[in-house]
């Protein structure tokens, strides 16, 4: 007889427009720009973002392809894997402005070399600081997506293209975790 706890509800967290803004002053020109762009803009997960490789940003149509994830395996080591659904698998149509900056960033990289030479546990640590130092909320790298979400239902984006955009596999995914914004746009 084992009573397990009951599961807790970790409430999304996301940053309001004026402290992205905030967050886009404080990061331009820094190695944490493309990383942080890519979560915020393009709802990467930062396993996508470390996985991302030169091959899947293609340049002539400003797309980037969401195709592989970097995580640690049981021996503590990182590799390249599969997306975590195949809706998590998807292309992306970026914004020209972070377009050019993967250009400039882009160097003599070949097809197989990563876009972000950060890895994940780095990603938190650097975005934590970056908070810090502008009196920001401190948020996960991961709650970039939930601002990602919040930005684009506040510009009137269904919750079906959020879900596409997101990779979600299932609608009810990304309706039970953005509910919130939804509450909140009707308090307003």
């Amino acid at each position: 007889n084992i009573t397990l706890p009951q599961k807790e509800l970790n409430e999304q967290q996301y940053l309001e427009p004026e402290q992205v803004g905030k967050l886009l002053r404080a990061i331009k020109g820094s190695e944490m720009e493309v990383p942080i762009l890519l979560a915020l803009w393009l709802s990467l997960r930062s396993s996508e973002v470390t996985g991302l490789t030169w091959k899947y940003v293609d340049f002539t149509h400003n797309t980037i392809t969401v195709r592989q994830a970097r995580v640690r395996n049981k021996e503590n080591q990182w590799v390249e894997k599969s997306t975590k659904t195949t809706c998590s698998t998807r292309t992306l149509h970026a914004p020209e402005y972070i377009m050019e900056l993967l250009k400039a960033s882009k160097g003599n990289d070949g097809p197989e070399d990563h876009v972000v030479k950060i890895k994940g546990n780095c990603l938190l640590q650097r975005l934590k600081t970056i908070l810090r130092k502008n009196n920001l909320p401190l948020i996960r790298f991961h709650d970039l997506r939930h601002s990602c979400a919040s930005l684009l239902y506040a510009n009137g984006v269904s919750l079906k293209e959020i879900q596409e955009w997101l990779g979600h596999s299932d609608i009810s995914t990304t309706s039970n975790i953005y509910t919130h914004l939804n509450f909140t746009s009707k308090r307003s």
